[in-house]
């Protein structure tokens, strides 16, 4: 299933980024860690979770996705090497997988 979002202006991304930094109990300046986010994701959104699979799991062009049941219930599902990735502070893994986050909080 695809969803998709409104645009949003930078001013709006801005106010929102700092509510889910709230949201998250991190600093409100400096980089997010998205690692722990992922670890508190089903305490903050209670029909939410994430899976690291393998990466020949997901099409080559999807980094991570969200996965929706009958139930609404949610499942980000991550590449393994994109999860590594973000481990080691690669921004580009580290943003794919606060794209995925910011659908479930959009």
């Amino acid at each position: 299933m695809d969803y998709k979002t409104k645009p949003l202006s930078r001013k709006n991304i801005r106010t929102l980024s700092m509510f889910l930094r709230r949201i998250f109990d991190m600093d409100l300046i400096g980089s997010v860690d998205v690692i722990s986010m992922l670890d508190k994701l089903s305490s903050v959104f209670d029909k939410c979770t994430y899976d690291i699979v393998e990466d020949n799991e997901l099409p080559i062009s999807n980094p991570a996705v969200c996965e929706i049941d009958g139930n609404d219930y949610i499942t980000i599902r991550i590449k393994n090497s994109v999860y590594e990735g973000a481990i080691l502070g690669i921004g580009a893994y580290r943003d794919h997988i606060v794209h995925e986050i910011c659908h479930v909080f959009l």
